[in-house]
């Protein structure tokens, strides 16, 4: 997600035409049973540590929040969100955020004031919208919240609730997934201070709409058609105390419909911290209609520069979603500063609904132009981006990342998830797409935000994709050279430690299995990281029968003292 000349960890420039191997898929969990509609919710984050406990010296942190997708309910108690934590040598923590919660968004922070020996590792910060009886289950207030990760790298780690303030101001309406709310953070790195080697992460910024209320757009005898209009937010703070967030709030003063993102970035010859946030209306009576960015925020503005505002596209998207490059610098070359990709109207073809891709230099891209004048609706959009390509040392890459996932209301011929490349100094897309996940994708509901991906935000390491796939939520790390399924072989692909080809069944009931791990010494702990069982691998497999459901790792490790984890369900 963010900002550091470099060695460039990406290229993709032209069509590959030499198979790649199909890398793995790990299940998080079954999503809880969904009596609305299917309006899932997901976003992630990631850190590179560097470490000598994994392979390459090069392990991953991880975040992942999701929602049950849960609207349109009167009653309170049905929907959910969830954080799910992974440490760079997989030990995992999972839990609830609690009832009535949706929409959640996440960033990982390394620069933790050391105040006593109680201080976390890291700390996760979360963006989300808490519904309110009051307002019946249908609107809430944005909040924001944090949890110290304790013990990472060891079968203790342990998360606990930090913090929590309310950041907006008014209500946000939750009823439909483009109407109000729906908060974004992002993360400015720091080079001076560095943390192994890497850009530090602090200070955050948050946007998200508020403040709804009916228009009436035509005059009769359509007076009846109506939308909600709320007004675009920001904010910014510090991860280490967050209380002071509240009172950096900034209306500013556009009406949003509710699908807004936010991007940070350090410009280096300007040596200040600004953000993007694009964000999209289609309210023609009240305000802006189409695609926007504003561009060049000052982290501590007061209000928002009328002549930074970038009309991408006269069209209103349907979700709209931006990255900046961190540490942005022009020393190496003219590159996008930032890209946003947003589910549009037809653009091309009669037909549904498209995704495109916009930059900071008037480049746009059909990035899902296999699709146009087809039957596939295609939503979800998503972008990464990564480290600067300007700055020294082995940091920094020189792609964003972008998907999106067709969403087929006729035939049923689509049902996955693709990404493209998008080049920083071109500003071009790749002619390939790549099939992100292994098993077929079936989601119907037509606000989808059912994919999110991230790179490393403190150095551009790898591709991390989450997403859901109509039954389970679902993540699958990448290397940089931007491996997905592109072809139909079967080879797994190794990603740091792992060096097992997977454990199956997941879920289990009465047997667990790892193929090529026969005489390794294992380890099977529950979600506290107790042991529960030890022992030695056997091609008989490990017996839970007597264990209770839930969530455990199983850690194996060789006679090398190297150690693989596995994560799976008992059911």
């Amino acid at each position: 997600m963010w900002g550091g000349v470099a060695m460039l960890l990406f290229s993709i420039h032209s069509p590959q035409t030499y198979a790649q191997p199909v890398l793995p898929e790990t299940m998080i969990t079954p999503l809880p049973g969904i009596t609305g509609v299917h309006d899932v919710v997901i976003n992630c984050d990631m850190l590179e540590i560097r470490t000598d406990e994994v392979d390459n010296g090069r392990g991953t942190f991880k975040a992942i929040v999701w929602d049950n997708g849960e609207r349109f309910n009167t009653t309170g108690g049905i929907a959910e969100s969830w954080l799910y934590v992974e440490d760079h040598v997989g030990h995992v923590q999972m839990l609830s955020l609690g009832m009535n919660i949706k929409q959640p968004d996440v960033v990982i922070a390394n620069d933790i004031d050391r105040r006593d020996a109680n201080t976390p590792d890291f700390i996760v910060g979360i963006v989300y919208v808490e519904e309110s009886p009051a307002l019946g289950y249908i609107a809430g207030m944005v909040m924001m919240r944090t949890y110290g990760v304790y013990n990472a790298g060891t079968p203790g780690m342990v998360v606990a609730l930090l913090q929590k303030v309310t950041l907006g101001k008014n209500p946000s309406n939750t009823a439909h997934g483009n109407v109000d709310g729906n908060p974004h953070i992002d993360m400015w790195t720091n080079t001076g201070y560095l943390v192994s080697g890497l850009p530090s992460l602090r200070e955050f910024a948050v946007c998200w709409s508020e403040g709804y209320q009916y228009q009436n757009c035509y005059t009769p005898p359509n007076y009846s058609y109506t939308k909600h209009p709320g007004n675009l937010m920001y904010s910014w703070g510090d991860i280490n105390n967050i209380g002071t967030a509240f009172s950096n709030v900034v209306n500013a003063k556009y009406i949003c419909n509710g699908m807004s993102d936010i991007a940070c970035y350090y410009n280096a010859e300007a040596m200040q911290q600004y953000s993007v946030i694009t964000f999209g209306s289609g309210i023609p009576c009240v305000g802006e209609v189409g695609l926007y960015a504003n561009e060049d925020i000052p982290k501590t503005t007061a209000n928002f520069p009328a002549g930074n505002l970038v009309v991408l596209n006269n069209d209103p998207p349907k979700v709209t979603r931006v990255e900046a490059m961190n540490q942005y610098n022009q020393s190496a070359g003219l590159i996008s500063k930032w890209v946003v990709a947003a589910s549009m109207p037809p653009q091309v073809l009669p037909g549904f609904w498209e995704v495109w891709s916009y930059d900071d230099r008037s480049n746009a891209n059909p990035l899902s132009t296999n699709y146009t004048g087809s039957s596939a609706d295609v939503v979800s959009p998503a972008v990464a981006a990564g480290v600067s390509p300007t700055l020294s040392g082995n940091i920094g890459n020189r792609q964003y990342t972008t998907g999106y996932y067709p969403r087929d209301y006729n035939t049923g011929t689509y049902h996955d998830i693709w990404s493209r490349s998008v080049d920083v100094f071109s500003g071009l897309m790749s002619g390939t797409e790549l099939q992100v996940n292994n098993n077929p994708v079936n989601i119907y509901w037509d606000i989808n935000r059912i994919y999110a991906v991230s790179n490393c935000s403190n150095s551009g390491y790898n591709i991390l994709s989450a997403y859901f796939n109509g039954n389970e939520i679902l993540y699958k790390e990448s290397p940089n050279a931007f491996y997905y399924k592109p072809a139909t072989t079967t080879t797994v692909k190794t990603i740091g430690s792992r060096t097992m080809t997977g454990l199956h069944p997941n879920p289990a009931h009465n047997m667990v299995y790892l193929s090529h791990a026969a005489g390794k010494e294992y380890r099977l702990m529950d979600i506290t990281g107790k042991t529960v069982l030890s022992g030695q691998y056997t091609t008989s497999g490990v017996d839970i029968t007597t264990l209770t459901c839930g969530f455990y790792m199983l850690n194996i490790k060789d006679s090398e003292g190297k150690q693989t984890s596995f994560k799976f369900t008992k059911q």
